[in-house]
């Protein structure tokens, strides 16, 4: 007895990683090498031999009694599909067997099946490029932030379920959830505008993970490559633009933070194709680059002009001639 699945779900299910992965094991049923003989014996799949091709020539039979019975037979069990192979089909290239493919061609062997705690699958299709991972349980919203290739991004939250029997904050009720909990906007195609990032970006640029950074706690995304020469804060609850940043002579090509504590201050570097790095100040307090929250629609600096790389730090001299550095230093 058949079920009736929504469609929506039934494509999630056949378009996810875990299926795409195993094609090759189906290929091997119907149309390889486990269709006919022994091995289809010890797959459990034989059928009635009226149903493979080339088993009874219809044109050989005299009788009309006999013809007509075995058309009979042949309708109700029907005709198994022409065998095409008779070696395993390989599997297909995935980041889900590769890293098991030296020890054999199945994917799910009882290390895997311990390693694997979940699979994902996202219903846009497009590569995930971006993860960030702030899961501390005192965070307001623990989550996996994720970003696609199409500027896509989903904030799935994160349940702490995964431990030990017996460690801290196990429960039993846990055991029941799994760990990553999809945002509901994105699993439900409901308001996907508050998590679609719109703004242009300059067509040049290769959107990577270097293009987005998350704020520790998950509430902001900063992303990079715009035609405008700036980089852009967003609300990853609401989806919207809260703040614009200039500084460079040409497109932001990458951005990175520096640690720092839950909903704290915390550095933001940007690099660009002008060959220059700039480190700003995120205020956690306020939520943007700056300090000044008369600053939170945009913020310029447009008076770097020329760039240094000392051995420990990056420098920029102004129009001026006034010359700014960054300095870092390294604690063990």
């Amino acid at each position: 007895m058949f079920q009736h699945i929504d469609r929506p779900t039934s494509t999630q299910a056949l378009e996810s990683e875990f299926v795409s992965c195993q094609l090759h094991q189906w290929i091997d049923l119907i149309f390889g090498y486990k269709q006919r003989g022994p091995e289809a014996v010890r797959a459990l799949n034989a059928f009635h031999y009226l149903t493979y091709e080339g088993s009874v020539s219809l044109d050989g039979i005299t009788d009309p009694s006999l013809r007509e019975a075995t058309e009979a037979q042949i309708q109700s069990f029907g005709q198994t599909p022409s065998q095409l192979l008779i070696e395993p089909h390989p599997p297909r290239s995935s980041a889900m067997h590769l890293c098991f493919l030296p020890q054999s061609p199945l994917m799910f062997k009882d290390q895997m099946q311990q390693d694997v705690i979940m699979v994902l699958k996202f219903p846009s299709n497009s590569p995930v490029t971006h993860v960030a991972a702030n899961t501390l349980p005192h965070l307001s919203v623990p989550a996996v932030v994720t970003v696609t290739c199409s500027r896509l991004f989903a904030v799935n939250r994160w349940h702490n379920t995964v431990g030990f029997r017996g460690a801290p904050g196990y429960s039993l009720e846990q055991a029941h959830h799994l760990p990553i909990e999809m945002d509901s906007l994105i699993a439900n195609n409901t308001g996907s505008n508050k998590r679609q990032i719109t703004d242009l970006v300059d067509q040049s640029i290769q959107i990577t993970t270097h293009c987005f950074v998350v704020t520790a706690d998950n509430r902001y995304i900063l992303v990079c490559g715009f035609w405008d020469k700036s980089f852009r804060v967003y609300s990853s609850e609401t989806g919207k633009l809260t703040q614009i940043v200039f500084g460079h002579w040409d497109v932001v090509t990458c951005l990175a933070r520096s640690e720092s504590y839950i909903g704290g201050d915390c550095y933001i570097v940007s690099g660009s194709r002008d060959a220059t790095l700039l480190l700003w100040y995120w205020s956690g307090r306020h939520h943007i680059i700056g300090d000044n929250p008369s600053n939170k629609q945009s913020i310029r600096v447009q008076e770097a002009a020329e760039t240094y790389q000392p051995e420990h730090g990056v420098g920029c001299r102004n129009r001026t001639g006034r010359f700014f550095a960054f300095h870092f230093w390294m604690t063990v």
